[in-house]
């Protein structure tokens, strides 16, 4: 069993929103990722989706992208939250609307044999090209964010043992930081990935990627990996 991931899918929704509008590459998104899904992800594998998977703005509006989720293969989808999946709701409505092999993390985890994933939403880290109001803002939502992700942590430690992935929307940690309110709860918990999405074009360069201690942090937001699932690790 292999376990991929991709984030920031934008898929249209029943509002019928485009993204050629950032670029060219964003023409035909939808197609592109579903061809390139099919070209490495098995029947039996799982993916994470790491958030904005869907520009719908009520749970109804996501029907068609449910659909199109639906016809891709892969055993078991796991989906968090992104700061522009406004149809995010209650995990039971989430469930029905998504239909069979959809899961949902919110400051939780759950256990893939031989894997276990945990992980939430987190949010946009303090910047200094940012007021002090702004900041100050941020670091609240940020200390909210980090005590979600200790939350997924715990719950993880009451699963049956496993090869520990964190996964989230934002990115923990920038290119240039040596520490965030992020990693320090990712440096307990020492997790072997620490896979996140929500940056695009020019700032893909921004995230810290590679090695912090035994972790590997991984980018994999759909524009920055050419719309295709991403491999963090496989079953022996």
């Amino acid at each position: 069993m292999k376990l991929w991931a991709l984030g920031d899918l934008h898929l249209p929704s029943r509002r019928n929103k485009p993204m050629d509008v950032f670029g060219a590459t964003w023409d035909r998104h939808p197609e592109k990722l579903a061809a390139r899904w099919r070209e490495r992800v098995g029947p039996e594998d799982a993916v994470l989706i790491l958030g904005d998977f869907s520009w719908a703005m009520r749970l109804h509006e996501a029907e068609p992208d449910f659909q199109w989720l639906a016809a891709l293969p892969a055993a078991r989808k796991i989906m968090l939250e992104g700061n522009h999946d406004y149809w995010w709701t209650s995990r039971a409505k989430m469930v029905r609307a998504a239909g069979p092999g959809v899961e949902f993390l919110h400051a939780s985890a759950l256990s893939i044999p031989p894997f276990v994933i945990a992980g939430t939403r987190l949010w946009e880290l303090p910047d200094p090209d940012k007021t002090a109001e702004e900041n100050a803002e941020r670091e609240r939502l940020c200390s909210r964010e980090a005590a979600r992700l200790e939350k997924a942590f715990r719950a993880a430690a009451a699963l049956p043992p496993g090869r520990l992935i964190a996964v989230m929307h934002f990115p923990p940690l920038f290119a240039g930081q040596e520490r965030t309110v992020f990693t320090d709860v990712l440096d307990r918990a020492d997790p072997e990935a620490v896979v996140f999405a929500h940056l695009h074009g020019e700032f893909h360069a921004l995230a810290f990627q590679g090695r912090r201690g035994r972790a590997r942090y991984v980018l994999a937001s759909a524009d920055a990996v050419d719309f295709a699932p991403v491999l963090i690790a496989e079953s022996p």
